[in-house]
């Protein structure tokens, strides 16, 4: 098997305990699928240790979920949200965080759970999360808060976390061009997959939940594929 590696989770402060076990529950049902879920280790880091430098005392960088907000908030253009693509390219400079950009000896995929809101680029008001393939994800819990239950947030939050491993995983694939559409990244088109695009939150995600609650797979048959192919000993 190829792309085999373990998943870090980190989590903002203000993170409740169901959320992260949303979450959790979310990455481990995407292994499932993909067969992987042995070979795959998660691990929950929490918040990572807030160490602040002895001569100014200012956040040290890539020791905390805070320095990653605080970058992504520096470098945005809008007060109350945080620049995902900002705080993904950051995720990605860690030592240790990557074989494909520092060639570490420590590989793994990150998975960065926020409760500050976030957008993509100034094309977007705001994304549920960001992906970057075989790499990592960010992604935001603060449009599903305003739900009427636990449950259905808990819920809604699963779906995301599925829906941003899965590109992780390059679900949909690359050369994929059956039942795909191009909205902000490649996203199935078929009814009832995770896959499918989401723009309106909390709104597409309480349906794709509700749809995936009652389904008998999450994914539709071509993004089972794909999951499994991008663990697959072929390159």
């Amino acid at each position: 098997m190829r792309n085999i590696k373990p998943i870090y989770v980190m989590s903002e402060d203000g993170i409740e305990d169901f959320q992260l076990k949303a979450v959790l529950a979310g990455i481990r049902e995407i292994l499932q699928l993909a067969g992987v879920d042995q070979a795959i280790e998660v691990h929950n880091l929490g918040r990572s240790s807030e160490e602040r430098s002895s001569t100014d005392d200012t956040l040290v960088p890539h020791k905390s979920v805070e320095w990653y907000v605080n970058r992504g908030r520096e470098e945005s253009s809008r007060p109350k949200q945080a620049n995902a693509s900002v705080v993904l390219d950051k995720l990605l400079e860690l030592p240790n965080g990557s074989d494909l950009l520092l060639g570490s000896d420590h590989p793994h995929y990150h998975v960065l759970v926020l409760h500050t809101d976030i957008y993509q680029d100034e094309d977007t008001c705001y994304v549920a999360g960001s992906a970057y393939p075989a790499l990592g994800t960010v992604l935001s819990v603060k449009r599903f808060c305003g739900l009427n239950s636990k449950e259905q947030m808990a819920g809604c939050i699963q779906t995301e976390v599925m829906h941003e491993v899965g590109h992780v995983f390059r679900v949909p694939a690359l050369n994929r061009k059956d039942n795909v559409e191009e909205s902000l990244g490649k996203h199935c088109t078929n009814n009832g997959c995770v896959m499918r695009q989401g723009l309106i939150v909390p709104g597409d995600w309480l349906r794709m939940t509700d749809e995936r609650l009652h389904a008998d797979s999450p994914l539709c048959a071509a993004c089972l594929r794909d999951l499994r192919s991008f663990f697959s000993e072929q390159s």
